[in-house]
């Protein structure tokens, strides 16, 4: 019989694992994106594309998935979101051409993202104060050490398998989180549901986007990230093709920025909030200028 604790603790590790699926998903595959290339007789940037859409996918997910869940319950929209992923991923490995791939990434994208979204929401509907607060540290840890671990993995996987075992293996995962996630109960009680539309709940959207201060903030994560998943997207390449560095080493460079976004986080919660933004702009900034001197000379 599952004591108390042991069911909290339960709970604790599927929402982490859930909260970094569709960070797992997306960056395992990367140490075999020149085998993409290859394989399908494709450009690089035709390839690049398989990420871009995955993550428009996992984008526009959370804010579909996110309501949807608000009006629904939690469980339902999970499992069904899990179930549209594995087959997604399936479908993935029998691609005839780097076109139906790109699309069949979108949809696994936008499947993921539920993963991602209905874990944090199941947290405040659970949760509250300082209990909340170490859930979501929980999260966010797991979060961080998604993009360590996957590439890490992934290259290890690539020493025995192709791509197409990635993907198998992608899919094996979805099945075991599926399986698991049909132990969870409904977090969310029926008369703290959305009583309006979905559709109801976009219309705040608007109100959103006109509050300066927020989208300040928003801009400057944008401009970030925007940089930042650049940089995955091309460093495969990069890395493997023009450096001639193996899958493995790839994987241990890209986790040392993983690390590197952990270790941040971790100062930067320590720092008052405009001093940590300042530092880790500054700090940005510097190592992208440093990085195009280095390339250029």
């Amino acid at each position: 019989m599952m004591t108390k604790a042991n069911s909290k603790f339960f709970l604790a590790l599927l929402l982490g694992i859930l909260s970094a699926f569709g960070p797992f998903v997306v960056d395992l595959y990367l140490p075999s994106l020149p085998q993409l290339a290859e394989f399908f007789h494709t450009t690089t940037s035709m390839t690049q594309l398989t990420l871009t859409t995955a993550m428009i996918g996992l984008a526009v997910g959370q804010l579909l998935l996110g309501p949807i869940s608000d009006k629904f319950g939690r469980k339902k929209p999970l499992i069904l979101s899990l179930l549209v992923y594995i087959a997604s991923t399936i479908a993935i490995v029998f691609s005839p051409n780097i076109e139906t791939m790109i699309a069949l990434r979108i949809v696994q994208g936008l499947s993921s993202a539920g993963s991602v979204v209905i874990s944090r929401a199941i947290v405040t509907d659970l949760y509250r104060g300082r209990e909340m607060t170490r859930f979501f540290g929980l999260l966010m840890t797991i979060n961080g050490l998604a993009p360590i671990i996957s590439p890490i993995l992934g290259s290890l996987l690539l020493e025995y398998i192709n791509w197409k075992g990635i993907f198998i293996f992608l899919t094996f995962i979805g099945v075991v989180v599926t399986l698991f996630s049909l132990r969870l109960c409904e977090s969310l009680a029926e008369e703290k549901r959305l009583q309006g539309s979905v559709l109801s709940v976009f219309g705040s959207f608007g109100k959103i986007i006109k509050n300066r201060l927020f989208m300040h903030y928003v801009g400057i994560e944008t401009f970030l990230f925007g940089a930042m998943f650049a940089y995955i997207a091309a460093s495969p390449f990069i890395l493997q093709s023009i450096y001639g560095l193996s899958s493995m080493a790839f994987s241990l460079c890209f986790g040392a920025n993983g690390a590197a976004l952990v270790i941040g986080s971790n100062l930067g919660s320590k720092l008052a909030n405009r001093t940590a933004l300042g530092v880790g702009v500054l700090g940005f900034v510097t190592a992208v200028l440093y990085t195009a001197v280095v390339l250029l000379i």
